[in-house]
């Protein structure tokens, strides 16, 4: 009979028993209350993928939502209450974003072009606008806008033309 290193037989016993926090979970048996959330704030959306991740006594669902053709990242209770909604970007995109940090400048939100409002509304229907910075990044014009869509408020980077550079929750 071979004989387990005891180091490998503690990595081996420790994996088994300890199940991770994070793991994939089925769209198709995500609560009732997630689905009919994610449709209220982003009607015509679906759901690409789920993660149940388990933490510290709190379990919360990390979806990845599709919606007008970006891909949404939303951090979701089983109860339906969304927590944190952020435009998956991906590594460039956050680049984009500190270079954009630097040339804010503040604004009425009375002076946003209807392209932006009008995208704005289309996304985020019913939301209100509560303040807009304008700003240059990369010879582009962006604006900055805080919004308040249903129960979260959201910083949303958008061009001039209306395309939605980022999304974030913020408190």
């Amino acid at each position: 009979m071979k004989r387990v290193p005891l180091a490998l037989f503690a990595i081996l016993l420790t994996t088994a028993v300890v199940p991770g926090d994070e793991y994939p979970i089925s769209v198709q048996r995500l609560p009732q209350p997630v689905n009919a959330s994610v449709q209220e704030h982003f009607p015509g959306s679906k759901i690409v993928s789920a993660m149940v991740d388990e933490d510290d006594e709190r379990r919360e669902l990390n979806l990845r939502v599709e919606h007008q053709r970006l891909l949404l990242r939303v951090e979701a209770r089983p109860d339906g209450r969304i927590r944190e909604v952020d435009l998956d970007r991906g590594y460039r995109g956050l680049g984009a974003l500190l270079g954009r940090e630097a040339s804010l400048e503040a604004m009425s939100t009375r002076e946003l072009p209807a392209s932006v409002t009008d995208s704005l509304n289309a996304f985020f229907p019913g939301s209100d606008v509560l303040s807009a910075s304008e700003g240059m990044n990369d010879e582009e014009h962006f604006y900055r806008v805080r919004t308040r869509h249903k129960d979260l408020v959201m910083r949303v980077d958008i061009t001039r033309g209306g395309r939605i550079l980022d999304i974030d929750t913020t408190k």
